[in-house]
């Protein structure tokens, strides 16, 4: 490998540059007497006897969660939701009733129609 003057150069200067550092954080504690350092008293910390038990072990994980099939719930008539039988997210099966529609306005339909029925005469 050959060396340029260059490099030599700025070798040279790094090792008088890292002696001279030595030198001079050195040289200020040669004749010197040293101070006495001050120790702190130890702090008092609380002991407690060992207990060997079982404990829950939890691991937490951060993800993101997609369900298998997603189902849109829509209501064969309108009206407004008297109750939810079942909450949301819950497991549910055919047929089975999530949410109850108030039956006051098809009860007072029911009601006019049949009134209408009775009021015609049958031919």
């Amino acid at each position: 490998m050959r060396f340029s003057g260059k490099n030599l150069g700025l070798a040279a200067f790094g090792v008088a540059l890292a002696a001279a550092g030595s030198v001079l954080l050195d040289g200020s504690s040669h004749g010197a007497a040293r101070a006495p350092v001050a120790t702190m008293p130890a702090t008092p910390a609380p002991v407690v006897p060992v207990v060997q038990r079982t404990v829950p072990v939890y691991l937490d994980f951060v993800g993101t969660t997609e369900a298998i099939r997603t189902v849109t719930a829509e209501a064969q008539v309108t009206g407004y939701l008297d109750s939810q039988a079942i909450p949301d997210g819950a497991d549910v099966s055919q047929s089975q009733l999530i949410y109850q529609i108030d039956p006051r306005n098809y009860h007072a339909a029911l009601t006019r129609r049949r009134r209408r029925l009775a009021a015609t005469p049958l031919l």
